[in-house]
């Protein structure tokens, strides 16, 4: 793996995890490249109070890309729905309304 230590928490490319989060953002990650991460546990989730845990092993690498456009996601999803026949009716149901709307205009 990437050997990180302590000093590296304060980098581009770091997060801090705050109290009462489940997440992190990290922000200005480029695009369609792979990132490994580590962990640190800071008493309190306070960085400025000491760290309580060594630092984690790195994780396996991790991409960066970008989401999925929802039209393409609704259409793999109706799509499926009308393969699984009468057992994805429901999924076309939820599915089918907002991709059309994004695909037509309302005419007043």
């Amino acid at each position: 793996g990437t050997s990180v230590s302590e000093m590296h928490r304060d980098l581009l490319g770091t997060g801090c995890r705050r109290a009462g989060q489940d997440l992190v953002e990290i922000r200005g990650l480029k695009t369609n490249t792979n990132y490994c991460f580590a962990t640190m546990y800071f008493e309190g989730f306070e960085e400025s109070k000491g760290c309580i845990s060594s630092i984690s092993a790195t994780s396996s690498p991790i991409g960066a890309y970008y989401p999925l456009p929802l039209a393409l996601l609704r259409t793999k999803l109706c799509t499926a729905a009308l393969g699984a026949a009468d057992f994805g009716t429901s999924a076309l149901k939820n599915a089918w309304p907002p991709l059309f709307e994004s695909f037509c205009e309302r005419c007043a």
